[in-house]
């Protein structure tokens, strides 16, 4: 009896293992009502699934089931029909196209021919009337392992009734909530797009500061009028720059040209060769300046000394 019952229950594991295919068939809305009703919803599929049972057995050459308990070898084609007439089809040899109500039915679909979804066939009818209600049926054609024909079938009637005031309130209630899901929708991408408004902005603005480079000259002209200062002559020159950094600059410089000339002196102690320095100083936002020395014990008069200079942000 134990042997029995094990032998049972592994039977019904294998039986729940066996795939096998399976038609779906979809509407929205299941009613057309004039005016509120703005479109109607077809989906015909047909689907590789496990475990399904099978009252048709192994008939030959089977017709309008639901399922079988082994997968279809070959789809062929998907079609949805409205009171017993072609609405629309795909086909393995044919893209998907509607037959009736070819100026408002929008279809799409295909006949995939891998496992899972083995095609679909969708019709979306705009503006449905009276004439778009009444019997609908999802029909698949397929060729079995052994090379059969079966056809797979589902229907769904399509009913049609006038608004009442139920109807208009709820169309009317359904449509304030979408409008503010709307509402709140366009309020969420316009504070999404001031938020890349604003790091554009400062995006420009970085970029901006980055290319902040500048540079130039400064002249010093003869140190003869230089005032002495700790045994030096020194000039300082202020250099404004021509825009305002964000912060402080590094500001680099280096002499680009001196002009010196002997001067007679009576010190033996003085110094023969030409001794100068060029400092930059006080770095700010908008300038900085170039300080210019030279020793007081050279025996050279310097008359002109130029300083380059280049400023890059921090």
């Amino acid at each position: 009896m134990v042997a029995l019952f094990n032998f049972a229950t592994l039977l019904a594991c294998v039986v729940v293992l066996i795939s096998g295919s399976e038609i779906h068939f979809t509407t929205s809305p299941d009613n057309i009502t004039p005016i509120l009703t703005d479109r109607l919803v077809l989906r015909c599929s047909l689907n590789d699934t496990q475990g399904l049972p099978d009252g048709n057995g192994g008939i030959i050459g089977r017709r309008d089931v639901t399922s079988t308990v082994s997968d279809v070898a070959h789809l062929v084609s998907l079609v949805v029909l409205r009171n017993g007439q072609d609405l629309a089809t795909v086909s393995q040899f044919a893209a998907a196209h509607a037959l009736l109500d070819v100026n408002t039915a929008q279809v799409i679909g295909e006949i995939a021919g891998a496992t899972g979804e083995r095609g679909f066939l969708e019709v979306t009818i705009l503006s449905p009337g009276e004439d778009q209600s009444g019997n609908y049926s999802c029909e698949a054609n397929g060729i079995d392992q052994g090379g059969h024909n079966i056809v797979f079938s589902k229907h769904f009637e399509i009913g049609y009734k006038n608004p009442d005031v139920t109807d208009i309130i709820k169309a009317v209630h359904d449509q304030d909530i979408r409008l503010r899901e709307q509402e709140m929708k366009n309020q969420e991408l316009a504070a999404k797009n001031q938020l890349l408004g604003n790091s554009v902005t400062y995006l420009m603005a970085d970029l901006a500061a980055a290319k902040h480079f500048e540079s130039g000259t400064v002249h010093c002209s003869s140190s003869g009028s230089w005032p002495v200062h700790n045994g030096y002559k020194e000039k300082n020159v202020t250099v404004s720059f021509n825009s305002t950094y964000d912060s402080a600059p590094i500001v680099q410089g280096g002499v680009l040209d001196v002009y010196y000339r002997y001067q007679v002196t009576t010190s033996a102690a003085h110094s023969s060769y030409v001794r100068y320095y060029v400092d930059i100083l006080d770095v700010e936002k908008d300038q900085f300046v170039v300080r210019c020395k030279v020793s007081t014990q050279s025996q050279y008069y310097i008359y002109g000394l130029d300083v380059n200079w280049l400023s890059v942000p921090q």
